[in-house]
This record gives C-alpha cells, sequence and structure tokens, in this order.
C-alpha cells in the first residue's frame, strides 16, 4: 500500500511529518484529504481562505485541494 503524506499550504509548505497514512490508493487519499478539510474547517470556514491540502505519494503530487469549495 502507498504511503501518502498529507500538507498544509497557504502559499508557504506547513509539513507535518505525523500526516501520513498508508491508503489503498489516490482516491482514498483524495476522500482522506477531504475529511481532513471538513474537521478543520469545522469551526471558522473564512481561517481557511487560500489554504489547501496537498497530498504526495513519495515525490509524485497526486492532489492538491484548495479548502474553499472543497465538501
Amino acid at each position: 500500500m502507498p504511503l501518502y503524506a498529507f500538507s498544509l499550504h497557504n502559499g508557504h509548505r506547513l509539513d507535518d511529518r505525523e500526516a501520513t497514512e498508508l491508503l489503498p490508493d489516490d482516491e482514498a487519499a483524495r476522500e482522506e484529504a477531504l475529511q481532513i478539510i471538513r474537521d478543520l474547517k469545522k469551526n471558522n470556514v473564512s481561517t481557511w481562505k487560500g489554504w489547501r491540502v496537498e497530498v504526495t505519494d513519495g515525490d509524485r503530487q497526486v492532489w492538491q485541494i484548495p479548502f474553499i469549495g472543497a465538501e
């Protein structure tokens, strides 16, 4: 199973070495990224304007999902 890394960006990369997860495929990684966004947006959507989650598998960029508009 691939080891996906999830990082937050708002023009600058905020690495979180703990934000990795073994998942079966890219679509499962996308769903995990959307869940991260939903959890972080629960209290204040406007705080996350301009932010996105980047999902990578090693050196391969898999997804870039903006917070605004993600459901």
